[in-house]
């Protein structure tokens, strides 16, 4: 089952995409600050892409249960 979450983060860092063991997948981080909490979130390509560190977005993410991993799916600037 995967549940959808929202937050409203603050990007602090994009390190550079990793590739899969066998090279045919590319995973994406970014460093992330909301409130007192700072870590790192995987997210979808298209996230990667559209952050930038500096900079605060409202996110959406989905939290598999089956895996117990949280990947943030889509980004918006706040304004």
């Amino acid at each position: 089952m995967n549940v959808t979450v929202s937050a409203k983060i603050s990007v602090v860092t994009k390190p550079e995409p990793t590739l899969s063991k066998d090279g045919k997948s590319t995973f994406y981080k970014i460093g992330i600050i909301s409130g007192s909490e700072v870590g790192m979130l995987n997210c979808s390509e298209d996230v990667f892409n559209k952050v930038e560190p500096g900079k605060e977005f409202e996110v959406l993410g989905h939290y598999s249960t089956d895996y117990k991993s949280l990947r943030l799916v889509n980004a918006f600037p706040v304004k």
